[in-house]
C-alpha cells in the first residue's frame, strides 16, 4: 500500500512549464502503448514524490478550453452523450495521459482529477481506456460506463499511434461520475 502523505500533486496549466511531465507522459506512452500520445492543450495533473520526481500524470481538457475535445476527433461523442440521460458535453472533463510509475499513485490522481474538477461545475469524466485501466477502476469498486459501441476514426489518427487503436486490447470510451474519485469514496485496501 502506498503511504498517502508522501506524495503529492501538482496541477501544470497550459501555460506552465511541464517539461517533466510532458517527458513522463512520452516515456510511460512508449513504454506501455509504443507511441507518443498526441500533444495536450490541457491541465497536467502530476504525482510527485518526495524527491520532486514525477511518478504519475493525467490530463485534463474541459470544454471551455476548446471547441472540440481531443477525443472528438476520433469518435462521434454525439452518439455517447445522446445515449445518456442529462449528460450534457458542458458537464464533461476529458481525462488521458493516466500513466504511474508507482504503485497506489492512480489513487492520488483519481482523487486530484475530482477535487480539481468539481469546482469547475464538471460532474463526469470522459476517458479513452483500455481493459488495464478499467481493471484497476474496478478494484477501487469505481462505477463507470464503457461505450464499446463506438468505433475510431483511423483515418483521424497519426501513423505513430495507429497500433494503440488496432492492437489487442482495442481501447474504449469510458464515463465516471467525478464525485466517486475522491478519496473518501475510492476503495484504499487495494495495492493499486
Amino acid at each position: 500500500m502506498v503511504e498517502l502523505n508522501t506524495y503529492k500533486y501538482r496541477v501544470f496549466s497550459r501555460t506552465d512549464n511541464r517539461t517533466d511531465a510532458l517527458e513522463f507522459i512520452e516515456r510511460w506512452g512508449r513504454k506501455w502503448h509504443n507511441c507518443s500520445p498526441p500533444p495536450t492543450t490541457g491541465d497536467i495533473i502530476t504525482a510527485i514524490d518526495s524527491r520532486g520526481l514525477v511518478v504519475g500524470t493525467v490530463s485534463l481538457d474541459f470544454p471551455d478550453y476548446s471547441d472540440v475535445f481531443t477525443l472528438e476527433k476520433v469518435y462521434d461523442l454525439s452518439l455517447l452523450i445522446n445515449q445518456v440521460p442529462g449528460l450534457e458535453r458542458s458537464k464533461l472533463v476529458q481525462g488521458g495521459r493516466w500513466f504511474a510509475s508507482v504503485p497506489g499513485i492512480s489513487r492520488i490522481l483519481l482523487h486530484a482529477i475530482a477535487e480539481y474538477s468539481i469546482p469547475r461545475n464538471v460532474q463526469y469524466l470522459i476517458a479513452e481506456v483500455k481493459e488495464t485501466s478499467l481493471k484497476r477502476m474496478e478494484e477501487l469498486n469505481i462505477k463507470f460506463l464503457v461505450f464499446y459501441g463506438l468505433r475510431p476514426s483511423l483515418n483521424a489518427i497519426s501513423n505513430d499511434c495507429l497500433r494503440y487503436y488496432i492492437d489487442p486490447p482495442v481501447p474504449h470510451l469510458m464515463l465516471v461520475k467525478l464525485d466517486q474519485l475522491l478519496l473518501e469514496n475510492l476503495n484504499l485496501f487495494q495495492k493499486n
